[in-house]
This record gives C-alpha cells, sequence and structure tokens, in this order.
C-alpha cells in the first residue's frame, strides 16, 4: 500500500503526463562563456544535455552535470548534497548533445534543488572536487 501510494503521490506531482522540464543554467561567473539546458522526461527518466560555447577543457578533465537535492530528499548524496548524473567532454567548439538515462529522483521536482556543471578529473568525477560553474536558478 505505500508503495502505492508513493506512485500516486508521483503522478500527481509530475504534472501532464508527457511533461518535459527543461532546467536552464546560468553561468556563475560573469567570465564565463556558454549556455547549458538539460531537458528531462520525469515519466521516461530521459533526459537531453545541450550544451554550448563551453570553453574546452585540458586533457584529462570533463565537465560534470549534478543534481543538487534538498536536504531532506530520500536519496544517497555525496557530501554536497549532489548526485552526478553524467561526465561528458565537449569538443573543440564547446558543444555537446548527449541523450542521457537519468536518476530515479527526476521523477518528481520536490526533491530537486538546482541542477549543475563542474569541471572535474576525468578518471575520478564522482569525487565531485569542483565548484559549479553553470547551475539552474
Amino acid at each position: 500500500n505505500l508503495y502505492l501510494w508513493r506512485r500516486l503521490q508521483l503522478a500527481q506531482t509530475q504534472g501532464i503526463p508527457g511533461e518535459v522540464l527543461t532546467y536552464e543554467l546560468q553561468p556563475t561567473a560573469e567570465n564565463l562563456a556558454g549556455s547549458v539546458k538539460l531537458e528531462v522526461d520525469p515519466q521516461r527518466l530521459q533526459g537531453r544535455l545541450v550544451a554550448q560555447g563551453l570553453p574546452p577543457l585540458p586533457e584529462g578533465r570533463v565537465y560534470a552535470l549534478w543534481v543538487v537535492l534538498e536536504p531532506e530528499a530520500p536519496f544517497t548524496t555525496d557530501r554536497a548534497g549532489a548526485v552526478l548524473v553524467a561526465a561528458f567532454p565537449v569538443d573543440e567548439t564547446g558543444n555537446r548533445q548527449q541523450e542521457l538515462r537519468l536518476p530515479p529522483v527526476f521523477e518528481s521536482t520536490e526533491w530537486v534543488r538546482a541542477v549543475a556543471i563542474t569541471e572535474e578529473d576525468g578518471n575520478r568525477p564522482q569525487e565531485h572536487q569542483g565548484s559549479p560553474l553553470w547551475i539552474s536558478g
């Protein structure tokens, strides 16, 4: 019964069936170029990342896409309260388009505080050493 009750709650908070949520990320510093957008289908837990004009990174470095959760969220997070969604490079012009499988936290927006991009070590992006470079408002 608890499981069915929770699924009903999720269905009610998701809004219109087939609705796609869009997170527009803004740079955290004036000298940062580029734009990042994450489109989320909460029912299918599918997403599409569109990054344009980001600064290319040195060899061995990647951008990491994080979902930052509310403190009381019932999910396992890192010390920053975030879950790694994907690590990705950009091409020489700073662009990247990628389809993503999203973590279950995206089934309901009630637990999502923000979506952010950091720069991380390509071999260990899950260590979350970087500060947000782009973040949703």
